[in-house]
């Protein structure tokens, strides 16, 4: 839900309230895509990941 949100916000409002059309949603779709990134490679550096058991 949240990726679609903030996709959805960062995509219309480059888009269309700061008026650089076609250029600016998919300026938004890869700036989502890079704050996603961001915050994967944290969860992975910080290693509490390697201690859950299954």
């Amino acid at each position: 839900m949240s990726l679609i949100v903030t996709r959805l916000s960062l995509s219309y409002t480059l888009g269309f309230v700061l008026g650089m059309g076609l250029f600016g949603i998919w300026l938004g779709m890869a700036l989502e895509t890079f704050l996603r990134m961001i915050l994967i490679y944290a969860v992975f550096v910080k290693g509490k990941w390697m201690q859950v058991k299954v």
